[in-house]
Protein backbone atom coordinates (compact mmCIF):
# COMPACT_ATOMS: atom_id res chain seq x y z
CA UNK A 1 0.00 0.00 0.00
CA UNK A 2 1.98 2.96 -1.21
CA UNK A 3 1.91 5.94 0.99
CA UNK A 4 3.42 9.52 0.36
CA UNK A 5 7.02 11.08 1.61
CA UNK A 6 8.67 11.89 3.54
CA UNK A 7 6.73 10.31 6.28
CA UNK A 8 6.39 12.46 9.80
CA UNK A 9 5.96 10.67 12.90
CA UNK A 10 4.63 11.90 16.43
CA UNK A 11 8.00 13.66 17.46
CA UNK A 12 8.28 15.69 14.29
CA UNK A 13 11.07 13.68 12.72
CA UNK A 14 10.76 13.13 8.43
CA UNK A 15 11.70 9.45 6.93
CA UNK A 16 12.50 8.97 3.56
CA UNK A 17 12.69 5.30 2.68
CA UNK A 18 13.21 3.90 -0.57
CA UNK A 19 13.39 0.13 -0.27
CA UNK A 20 11.92 -3.07 0.45
CA UNK A 21 11.87 -4.76 4.23
CA UNK A 22 11.51 -8.67 3.97
CA UNK A 23 12.04 -9.46 7.11
CA UNK A 24 13.78 -8.74 10.67
CA UNK A 25 10.73 -6.38 11.08
CA UNK A 26 7.39 -7.75 10.65
CA UNK A 27 5.04 -5.73 8.20
CA UNK A 28 1.67 -7.06 7.84
CA UNK A 29 0.66 -7.53 3.85
CA UNK A 30 -1.74 -5.10 4.18
CA UNK A 31 0.41 -2.51 5.54
CA UNK A 32 3.37 -0.10 4.40
CA UNK A 33 6.74 -0.91 4.80
CA UNK A 34 7.60 2.71 5.40
CA UNK A 35 4.91 3.35 7.50
CA UNK A 36 6.32 0.39 10.22
CA UNK A 37 9.65 2.02 9.63
CA UNK A 38 8.92 5.05 10.91
CA UNK A 39 6.55 3.97 13.61
CA UNK A 40 9.59 1.72 14.68
CA UNK A 41 11.96 4.30 14.69
CA UNK A 42 9.89 6.62 16.66
CA UNK A 43 9.30 4.55 19.99
CA UNK A 44 12.52 6.01 20.95
CA UNK A 45 12.83 9.35 19.64
CA UNK A 46 16.09 9.70 17.69
CA UNK A 47 18.13 7.71 20.00
CA UNK A 48 20.59 6.71 17.99
CA UNK A 49 21.39 3.04 19.38
CA UNK A 50 17.76 2.56 18.84
CA UNK A 51 18.32 3.91 14.88
CA UNK A 52 21.27 1.33 14.45
CA UNK A 53 19.60 -1.69 16.07
CA UNK A 54 15.87 -1.29 14.18
CA UNK A 55 18.67 -0.67 10.89
CA UNK A 56 20.81 -3.65 11.57
CA UNK A 57 17.20 -6.16 11.77
CA UNK A 58 15.73 -4.84 8.59
CA UNK A 59 16.16 -8.05 5.73
CA UNK A 60 15.89 -5.93 2.12
CA UNK A 61 17.28 -3.46 0.07
CA UNK A 62 16.90 0.26 1.50
CA UNK A 63 18.40 3.92 1.14
CA UNK A 64 17.24 6.20 3.92
CA UNK A 65 17.30 9.88 5.04
CA UNK A 66 16.48 11.46 8.62
CA UNK A 67 16.29 14.82 10.33
CA UNK A 68 17.19 16.53 12.87
CA UNK A 69 20.64 14.97 12.33
CA UNK A 70 20.51 13.60 8.57
CA UNK A 71 21.19 10.00 9.48
CA UNK A 72 21.71 8.53 5.21
CA UNK A 73 22.92 4.93 3.44
CA UNK A 74 22.16 2.51 1.77
CA UNK A 75 22.10 -1.04 2.54
CA UNK A 76 24.93 -2.78 2.56
CA UNK A 77 25.11 -4.61 -0.63
CA UNK A 78 23.88 -1.48 -2.32
CA UNK A 79 20.61 -2.46 -3.90
CA UNK A 80 18.79 0.43 -3.91
CA UNK A 81 19.84 4.12 -5.32
CA UNK A 82 21.28 7.08 -3.01
CA UNK A 83 23.40 10.06 -4.52
CA UNK A 84 24.72 13.08 -2.96
CA UNK A 85 25.83 16.59 -3.82
CA UNK A 86 28.45 18.13 -1.78
CA UNK A 87 28.67 21.77 -1.70
CA UNK A 88 31.95 23.20 -3.43
CA UNK A 89 31.51 26.65 -2.56
CA UNK A 90 29.19 28.93 0.15
CA UNK A 91 26.13 29.82 -2.13
CA UNK A 92 26.06 25.60 -2.32
CA UNK A 93 23.78 23.11 -1.22
CA UNK A 94 24.04 19.80 -0.04
CA UNK A 95 21.47 17.50 -1.58
CA UNK A 96 20.38 13.95 -1.24
CA UNK A 97 18.16 12.50 -4.27
CA UNK A 98 17.81 9.10 -5.20
CA UNK A 99 17.51 9.94 -8.66
CA UNK A 100 20.30 12.00 -9.84
CA UNK A 101 18.23 14.30 -11.93
CA UNK A 102 19.38 17.51 -13.62
CA UNK A 103 18.55 20.13 -11.65
CA UNK A 104 16.28 23.33 -13.10
CA UNK A 105 18.67 26.02 -13.28
CA UNK A 106 16.63 28.68 -12.78
CA UNK A 107 15.70 27.80 -9.11
CA UNK A 108 19.35 26.77 -8.17
CA UNK A 109 21.28 28.63 -10.76
CA UNK A 110 24.76 28.90 -8.23
CA UNK A 111 24.55 25.45 -8.83
CA UNK A 112 27.70 24.01 -11.49
CA UNK A 113 26.00 21.38 -12.60
CA UNK A 114 29.23 19.14 -14.57
CA UNK A 115 29.38 15.26 -15.10
CA UNK A 116 30.67 15.24 -11.47
CA UNK A 117 27.41 16.93 -9.72
CA UNK A 118 26.19 13.70 -8.08
CA UNK A 119 28.28 10.84 -5.59
CA UNK A 120 27.03 7.89 -5.21
CA UNK A 121 26.31 7.28 -1.60
CA UNK A 122 28.76 4.65 -0.81
CA UNK A 123 27.49 1.47 0.70
CA UNK A 124 29.79 0.96 4.05
CA UNK A 125 27.73 2.28 6.48
CA UNK A 126 25.40 5.09 7.68
CA UNK A 127 26.19 8.86 7.30
CA UNK A 128 25.27 11.30 9.86
CA UNK A 129 25.10 15.09 9.43
CA UNK A 130 24.49 17.41 12.21
CA UNK A 131 22.45 20.32 10.79
CA UNK A 132 23.19 22.52 14.09
CA UNK A 133 27.01 22.79 12.85
CA UNK A 134 26.19 23.16 9.33
CA UNK A 135 26.84 26.94 7.87
CA UNK A 136 26.48 27.73 4.30
CA UNK A 137 30.48 27.77 4.24
CA UNK A 138 32.06 24.11 3.56
CA UNK A 139 35.06 24.78 3.26
CA UNK A 140 35.24 20.64 3.90
CA UNK A 141 32.26 19.00 3.06
CA UNK A 142 33.43 16.18 5.17
CA UNK A 143 33.96 17.43 8.19
CA UNK A 144 30.12 17.56 8.88
CA UNK A 145 30.02 13.93 8.67
CA UNK A 146 30.17 10.84 11.24
CA UNK A 147 30.63 7.98 10.14
CA UNK A 148 29.17 4.78 11.83
CA UNK A 149 30.46 1.02 9.54
CA UNK A 150 28.95 -2.12 9.04
CA UNK A 151 29.85 -4.39 11.26
CA UNK A 152 29.82 -8.09 12.43
CA UNK A 153 29.92 -7.49 15.90
CA UNK A 154 26.95 -9.03 17.82
CA UNK A 155 26.05 -5.70 19.64
CA UNK A 156 23.40 -3.81 17.73
CA UNK A 157 23.19 -0.98 20.12
CA UNK A 158 26.98 0.22 19.35
CA UNK A 159 27.33 -1.08 15.88
CA UNK A 160 25.06 -1.00 12.72
CA UNK A 161 24.97 -4.90 12.40
CA UNK A 162 25.22 -6.84 8.82
CA UNK A 163 25.57 -10.62 8.28
CA UNK A 164 28.88 -11.74 7.16
CA UNK A 165 30.08 -12.20 3.51
CA UNK A 166 32.91 -14.61 4.64
CA UNK A 167 33.22 -17.39 2.52
CA UNK A 168 33.74 -21.26 3.94
CA UNK A 169 37.37 -21.38 3.25
CA UNK A 170 37.59 -25.18 3.78
CA UNK A 171 39.40 -26.45 1.10
CA UNK A 172 38.01 -29.99 -0.49
CA UNK A 173 39.70 -33.22 0.33
CA UNK A 174 39.41 -36.34 -2.10
CA UNK A 175 36.84 -37.97 -0.07
CA UNK A 176 34.48 -34.99 -0.38
CA UNK A 177 35.31 -34.75 -3.93
CA UNK A 178 34.53 -38.52 -4.27
CA UNK A 179 31.14 -38.02 -3.41
CA UNK A 180 30.22 -35.42 -5.66
CA UNK A 181 32.02 -37.36 -8.42
CA UNK A 182 29.33 -38.54 -9.80
CA UNK A 183 26.79 -35.63 -9.37
CA UNK A 184 25.69 -34.00 -12.83
CA UNK A 185 22.51 -31.79 -13.11
CA UNK A 186 22.03 -34.05 -16.12
CA UNK A 187 20.62 -36.74 -14.30
CA UNK A 188 20.23 -35.26 -11.07
CA UNK A 189 20.19 -36.39 -7.21
CA UNK A 190 18.97 -39.99 -8.26
CA UNK A 191 22.55 -41.25 -7.93
CA UNK A 192 23.03 -39.30 -4.73
CA UNK A 193 22.55 -40.38 -0.93
CA UNK A 194 19.52 -39.01 0.89
CA UNK A 195 21.78 -38.03 3.58
CA UNK A 196 24.92 -36.64 1.78
CA UNK A 197 26.07 -32.94 2.10
CA UNK A 198 24.99 -32.65 -1.51
CA UNK A 199 21.64 -33.67 -1.01
CA UNK A 200 21.07 -31.26 1.77
CA UNK A 201 22.61 -28.22 -0.07
CA UNK A 202 20.15 -28.28 -2.77
CA UNK A 203 16.96 -29.17 -0.34
CA UNK A 204 18.35 -26.05 1.54
CA UNK A 205 19.13 -23.54 -1.24
CA UNK A 206 15.50 -24.45 -2.89
CA UNK A 207 13.85 -23.59 0.59
CA UNK A 208 15.30 -20.65 1.28
CA UNK A 209 15.44 -19.16 -2.21
CA UNK A 210 11.57 -20.10 -2.87
CA UNK A 211 11.24 -18.58 0.61
CA UNK A 212 12.75 -15.07 -0.55
CA UNK A 213 10.73 -15.12 -3.80
CA UNK A 214 7.82 -15.40 -1.60
CA UNK A 215 8.72 -12.70 0.46
CA UNK A 216 9.14 -10.54 -3.26
CA UNK A 217 6.24 -11.51 -4.40
CA UNK A 218 3.10 -12.32 -2.47
CA UNK A 219 1.96 -8.77 -1.43
CA UNK A 220 2.19 -7.33 -4.86
CA UNK A 221 -0.63 -4.48 -5.27
CA UNK A 222 -3.40 -5.74 -7.93
CA UNK A 223 -3.27 -3.42 -10.70
CA UNK A 224 -6.39 -0.79 -10.64
CA UNK A 225 -8.93 -2.85 -12.26
CA UNK A 226 -10.95 0.10 -14.06
CA UNK A 227 -7.74 0.95 -16.08
CA UNK A 228 -6.93 -2.54 -16.68
CA UNK A 229 -9.95 -2.47 -18.27
CA UNK A 230 -9.67 0.12 -20.28
CA UNK A 231 -6.17 -0.93 -21.60
CA UNK A 232 -6.35 -4.20 -21.94
CA UNK A 233 -5.72 -4.57 -25.36
CA UNK A 234 -1.88 -3.25 -24.43
CA UNK A 235 -1.57 -3.74 -21.13
CA UNK A 236 -1.45 -6.91 -19.58
CA UNK A 237 -2.90 -7.66 -15.91
CA UNK A 238 -0.21 -9.42 -14.86
CA UNK A 239 1.59 -7.96 -11.50
CA UNK A 240 5.29 -9.48 -11.63
CA UNK A 241 7.74 -9.42 -14.66
CA UNK A 242 10.84 -10.94 -15.09
CA UNK A 243 14.27 -10.25 -16.30
CA UNK A 244 14.04 -13.30 -18.58
CA UNK A 245 17.26 -14.66 -20.85
CA UNK A 246 15.72 -18.05 -20.61
CA UNK A 247 19.08 -18.86 -18.14
CA UNK A 248 19.44 -20.98 -15.28
CA UNK A 249 19.08 -18.37 -12.68
CA UNK A 250 15.86 -16.56 -14.23
CA UNK A 251 14.24 -19.45 -15.47
CA UNK A 252 14.49 -21.36 -11.51
CA UNK A 253 13.13 -17.67 -10.08
CA UNK A 254 9.99 -18.20 -12.95
CA UNK A 255 9.43 -21.73 -11.36
CA UNK A 256 9.58 -20.55 -7.88
CA UNK A 257 7.17 -17.22 -8.58
CA UNK A 258 4.99 -19.96 -10.25
CA UNK A 259 4.36 -21.41 -6.79
CA UNK A 260 3.07 -18.30 -5.06
CA UNK A 261 1.40 -16.42 -8.01
CA UNK A 262 -2.19 -17.53 -8.78
CA UNK A 263 -2.00 -19.55 -11.24
CA UNK A 264 -4.57 -18.02 -13.49
CA UNK A 265 -2.49 -14.80 -13.64
CA UNK A 266 -0.09 -14.12 -16.18
CA UNK A 267 3.43 -13.52 -15.45
CA UNK A 268 5.54 -11.40 -17.55
CA UNK A 269 8.80 -12.92 -19.32
CA UNK A 270 10.74 -9.53 -20.87
CA UNK A 271 13.37 -10.66 -23.02
CA UNK A 272 16.83 -8.73 -24.32
CA UNK A 273 17.91 -8.27 -27.75
CA UNK A 274 20.09 -5.90 -30.32
CA UNK A 275 20.60 -6.30 -33.67
CA UNK A 276 24.61 -6.33 -33.84
CA UNK A 277 25.40 -4.68 -37.28
CA UNK A 278 28.87 -6.13 -36.71
CA UNK A 279 27.58 -9.66 -36.47
CA UNK A 280 24.60 -9.25 -38.80
CA UNK A 281 27.57 -8.13 -41.90
CA UNK A 282 29.47 -11.50 -41.19
CA UNK A 283 26.18 -13.84 -40.31
CA UNK A 284 26.93 -17.20 -42.07
CA UNK A 285 24.06 -17.99 -43.55
CA UNK A 286 24.86 -21.88 -43.67
CA UNK A 287 25.17 -21.89 -40.04
CA UNK A 288 21.64 -19.71 -39.76
CA UNK A 289 19.62 -22.72 -41.72
CA UNK A 290 21.47 -25.40 -39.75
CA UNK A 291 20.42 -23.41 -36.68
CA UNK A 292 16.53 -23.38 -38.30
CA UNK A 293 16.59 -26.73 -39.41
CA UNK A 294 17.28 -28.15 -35.84
CA UNK A 295 14.24 -25.99 -34.80
CA UNK A 296 12.04 -27.39 -37.18
CA UNK A 297 10.02 -29.91 -35.28
CA UNK A 298 9.96 -27.40 -32.31
CA UNK A 299 6.75 -25.54 -31.16
CA UNK A 300 5.64 -22.29 -33.14
CA UNK A 301 7.17 -19.91 -30.25
CA UNK A 302 10.61 -21.11 -31.35
CA UNK A 303 10.34 -20.65 -35.32
CA UNK A 304 9.67 -16.70 -35.32
CA UNK A 305 13.15 -16.17 -36.37
CA UNK A 306 14.79 -12.32 -37.57
CA UNK A 307 17.63 -10.71 -37.29
CA UNK A 308 17.11 -10.06 -33.82
CA UNK A 309 17.38 -13.76 -32.65
CA UNK A 310 20.57 -13.05 -30.36
CA UNK A 311 21.61 -15.87 -28.15
CA UNK A 312 19.20 -14.99 -25.08
CA UNK A 313 16.27 -14.31 -27.46
CA UNK A 314 16.78 -18.02 -28.49
CA UNK A 315 17.39 -19.34 -25.12
CA UNK A 316 14.58 -17.14 -24.11
CA UNK A 317 12.06 -18.70 -26.51
CA UNK A 318 13.19 -21.95 -25.24
CA UNK A 319 13.26 -20.92 -21.46
CA UNK A 320 9.45 -19.88 -21.84
CA UNK A 321 8.56 -22.97 -24.00
CA UNK A 322 9.87 -25.26 -21.06
CA UNK A 323 7.66 -22.91 -18.54
CA UNK A 324 4.99 -23.51 -20.85
CA UNK A 325 5.42 -27.28 -20.89
CA UNK A 326 6.17 -27.90 -17.26
CA UNK A 327 3.48 -25.26 -16.32
CA UNK A 328 0.70 -25.60 -18.78
CA UNK A 329 -2.49 -23.66 -16.55
CA UNK A 330 0.01 -20.34 -16.11
CA UNK A 331 -0.49 -17.79 -19.23
CA UNK A 332 4.05 -17.12 -19.17
CA UNK A 333 4.30 -14.07 -21.93
CA UNK A 334 7.03 -13.93 -23.51
CA UNK A 335 7.77 -9.93 -24.34
CA UNK A 336 10.35 -8.58 -26.56
CA UNK A 337 12.39 -5.48 -25.17
CA UNK A 338 15.96 -4.71 -24.82
CA UNK A 339 18.63 -4.49 -22.22
CA UNK A 340 17.63 -3.00 -18.59
CA UNK A 341 15.94 0.47 -19.60
CA UNK A 342 14.13 -1.17 -22.45
CA UNK A 343 13.34 -4.58 -20.88
CA UNK A 344 12.04 -2.38 -17.56
CA UNK A 345 10.40 -0.45 -19.76
CA UNK A 346 8.43 -3.62 -21.15
CA UNK A 347 7.28 -2.00 -24.47
CA UNK A 348 7.54 -4.50 -27.35
CA UNK A 349 6.22 -7.26 -28.81
CA UNK A 350 4.59 -10.58 -27.21
CA UNK A 351 4.44 -13.89 -29.08
CA UNK A 352 1.59 -15.90 -28.56
CA UNK A 353 1.78 -20.08 -29.02
CA UNK A 354 1.51 -19.83 -32.55
CA UNK A 355 4.62 -17.90 -32.65
CA UNK A 356 2.68 -14.59 -34.23
CA UNK A 357 3.90 -10.77 -32.42
CA UNK A 358 1.62 -8.53 -31.18
CA UNK A 359 2.02 -4.90 -30.03
CA UNK A 360 1.79 -4.99 -25.92
CA UNK A 361 3.14 -2.84 -22.82
CA UNK A 362 4.43 -4.51 -20.07
CA UNK A 363 2.50 -2.87 -16.70
CA UNK A 364 4.06 -4.95 -14.03
CA UNK A 365 5.63 -2.98 -11.03
CA UNK A 366 7.81 -5.64 -9.77
CA UNK A 367 10.59 -7.29 -11.25
CA UNK A 368 12.70 -10.46 -10.42
CA UNK A 369 16.31 -10.31 -11.67
CA UNK A 370 18.45 -12.83 -11.19
CA UNK A 371 22.06 -10.92 -10.70
CA UNK A 372 24.14 -12.12 -7.87
CA UNK A 373 23.98 -15.92 -8.25
CA UNK A 374 27.44 -16.00 -10.60
CA UNK A 375 29.42 -14.03 -8.16
CA UNK A 376 28.06 -16.67 -5.19
CA UNK A 377 28.25 -19.68 -7.32
CA UNK A 378 31.15 -19.54 -9.77
CA UNK A 379 28.94 -18.61 -12.63
CA UNK A 380 32.07 -17.00 -14.77
CA UNK A 381 34.41 -18.33 -17.12
CA UNK A 382 36.82 -16.47 -15.02
CA UNK A 383 36.41 -18.73 -12.14
CA UNK A 384 37.42 -21.73 -13.81
CA UNK A 385 40.18 -20.06 -15.14
CA UNK A 386 41.17 -19.30 -11.84
CA UNK A 387 40.41 -22.36 -10.37
CA UNK A 388 42.67 -23.79 -13.79
CA UNK A 389 45.32 -21.22 -12.03
CA UNK A 390 45.73 -22.13 -8.20
CA UNK A 391 43.38 -25.10 -7.44
CA UNK A 392 40.67 -24.52 -5.20
CA UNK A 393 42.38 -22.09 -3.08
CA UNK A 394 42.48 -19.40 -5.77
CA UNK A 395 38.66 -20.54 -6.58
CA UNK A 396 37.74 -19.63 -3.24
CA UNK A 397 39.91 -16.28 -3.13
CA UNK A 398 38.35 -15.39 -6.26
CA UNK A 399 34.34 -15.80 -5.12
CA UNK A 400 35.07 -14.17 -1.85
CA UNK A 401 36.01 -11.13 -4.04
CA UNK A 402 33.12 -11.13 -6.23
CA UNK A 403 30.74 -11.71 -3.38
CA UNK A 404 32.85 -8.56 -1.39
CA UNK A 405 32.40 -6.52 -4.14
CA UNK A 406 28.93 -6.62 -4.92
CA UNK A 407 27.94 -3.72 -3.04
CA UNK A 408 30.27 -2.00 -5.88
CA UNK A 409 28.31 -3.11 -8.65
CA UNK A 410 26.05 -1.15 -10.26
CA UNK A 411 23.12 -2.03 -8.18
CA UNK A 412 22.44 1.51 -7.50
CA UNK A 413 22.78 2.90 -11.50
CA UNK A 414 20.27 -0.22 -12.32
CA UNK A 415 17.91 1.10 -10.07
CA UNK A 416 18.16 4.00 -11.38
CA UNK A 417 16.95 3.05 -14.55
CA UNK A 418 14.00 0.75 -13.39
CA UNK A 419 12.54 3.19 -11.32
CA UNK A 420 12.72 6.07 -14.45
CA UNK A 421 9.70 3.67 -15.42
CA UNK A 422 7.99 3.59 -12.01
CA UNK A 423 8.89 0.02 -11.59
CA UNK A 424 11.29 -2.08 -9.42
CA UNK A 425 13.85 -4.97 -9.45
CA UNK A 426 14.34 -7.26 -6.52
CA UNK A 427 16.82 -9.93 -5.88
CA UNK A 428 16.19 -13.10 -4.46
CA UNK A 429 19.46 -14.01 -4.81
CA UNK A 430 20.74 -11.18 -2.49
CA UNK A 431 18.16 -12.01 0.21
CA UNK A 432 19.48 -12.20 3.34
CA UNK A 433 18.98 -15.96 3.77
CA UNK A 434 20.24 -16.71 0.76
CA UNK A 435 23.49 -15.34 0.87
CA UNK A 436 24.24 -16.46 4.46
CA UNK A 437 23.73 -20.16 3.37
CA UNK A 438 25.83 -20.19 -0.12
CA UNK A 439 28.71 -18.45 2.29
CA UNK A 440 28.92 -21.21 4.46
CA UNK A 441 28.39 -23.85 1.76
CA UNK A 442 31.59 -25.59 1.11
CA UNK A 443 32.81 -24.89 -2.20
CA UNK A 444 32.65 -28.15 -4.01
CA UNK A 445 28.90 -28.12 -3.10
CA UNK A 446 28.44 -25.12 -4.81
CA UNK A 447 30.49 -25.19 -8.26
CA UNK A 448 32.71 -27.98 -9.37
CA UNK A 449 34.91 -26.19 -12.56
CA UNK A 450 36.41 -29.72 -13.23
CA UNK A 451 33.48 -30.30 -14.71
CA UNK A 452 32.65 -29.20 -18.32
CA UNK A 453 30.60 -25.59 -18.69
CA UNK A 454 26.78 -26.06 -18.23
CA UNK A 455 27.20 -28.70 -15.83
CA UNK A 456 29.80 -28.26 -13.14
CA UNK A 457 29.39 -24.37 -12.74
CA UNK A 458 26.42 -23.46 -10.28
CA UNK A 459 26.29 -26.80 -9.52
CA UNK A 460 24.05 -26.75 -6.49
CA UNK A 461 21.65 -24.50 -8.32
CA UNK A 462 21.72 -26.99 -11.47
CA UNK A 463 20.76 -29.62 -9.22
CA UNK A 464 17.70 -27.42 -7.77
CA UNK A 465 16.35 -26.50 -11.42
CA UNK A 466 16.72 -30.18 -12.72
CA UNK A 467 14.82 -31.03 -9.25
CA UNK A 468 11.81 -28.74 -10.11
CA UNK A 469 11.94 -30.11 -14.12
CA UNK A 470 13.81 -27.80 -15.82
CA UNK A 471 15.84 -30.33 -17.70
CA UNK A 472 16.71 -27.85 -20.57
CA UNK A 473 18.02 -24.99 -18.20
CA UNK A 474 19.54 -26.92 -15.88
CA UNK A 475 21.99 -27.76 -18.22
CA UNK A 476 22.17 -23.99 -20.08
CA UNK A 477 25.87 -22.59 -20.19
CA UNK A 478 26.01 -18.79 -18.96
CA UNK A 479 26.46 -15.85 -21.40
CA UNK A 480 26.93 -12.44 -20.26
CA UNK A 481 24.11 -10.24 -20.50
CA UNK A 482 26.27 -7.95 -23.03
CA UNK A 483 26.89 -10.83 -25.31
CA UNK A 484 23.48 -13.12 -24.90
CA UNK A 485 22.07 -9.64 -25.53
CA UNK A 486 24.58 -9.03 -28.19
CA UNK A 487 25.05 -5.13 -27.40
CA UNK A 488 29.18 -6.23 -26.95
CA UNK A 489 31.15 -4.41 -29.83
CA UNK A 490 28.26 -3.12 -31.80
CA UNK A 491 30.49 0.11 -32.98
CA UNK A 492 33.41 -0.34 -34.97
CA UNK A 493 35.31 3.10 -33.67
CA UNK A 494 37.01 3.15 -30.07
CA UNK A 495 34.27 4.19 -27.52
CA UNK A 496 34.48 2.78 -24.19
CA UNK A 497 31.79 2.11 -21.60
CA UNK A 498 33.15 3.91 -19.47
CA UNK A 499 32.96 7.29 -21.62
CA UNK A 500 29.97 9.93 -20.06
CA UNK A 501 27.56 11.15 -22.51
CA UNK A 502 26.55 14.81 -22.98
CA UNK A 503 22.42 15.55 -22.84
CA UNK A 504 23.03 17.86 -26.00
Amino acid sequence: MPVPQPMIDLHGNYLCFNGQVFGGLHVPLDSNDTTMLSSQLAIENLDESHILKTLSEIHGEWAIKRTNCVYFGRDHLGRRSLLMHLPTHPQDTFILSSVGSQLPKDELPSLSQNNDFWTEVPTTGLFVVDLALVNTAWNDPTQYFRHISWSTSSDPLTNLICPSLLLNTQIPSDLDLGSIDQTDPRIGLSMIDDASPMNSAVKSLESVLANAVRTRTENIPAPIRQAMLLLKRFYGNARLGILFSGGLDCITLAALAHRIIPPMEPIDLLNVGFENPRIAQHKNKTTLKKNVDNLKDEPPLLLASNSFDVPDRLTGRLGATELQQLFPSREWRFSIAMAFWFASRGIGTILDQNGAQNVYHSHVKVLLSGLGADEQLGGYGRHKAKFNARSWEGLITELQLDVSRISTRNLGRDDRIISSHGKEARFPFLDRNVVSLLCQLPIHLKTDPRKPKGVGDKLVLRLVAKGMGLDRAAIEPKRAVQFGARTAKMESGKQSGKDVLNSE
